[in-house]
Formats: structure tokens, C-alpha cells, sequence
């Protein structure tokens, strides 16, 4: 269970990054 949460976390980071990319942030 932990690690799906850990996966998810890393993956929501990274989603969360290429968006403040293309804000151009």
C-alpha cells in the first residue's frame, strides 16, 4: 500500500513540474 502511495506522490510531483513548465513558472 505505502508504495503505491509513494508512486503517486513522485508521479503527482512530476505532473505538477511539467505544468509550472509550460505556466512557464
Amino acid at each position: 500500500m505505502e508504495n503505491k502511495m509513494v508512486e503517486y506522490r513522485k508521479k503527482f510531483e512530476l505532473s505538477q513540474e511539467k505544468l509550472a513548465e509550460k505556466l512557464g513558472v
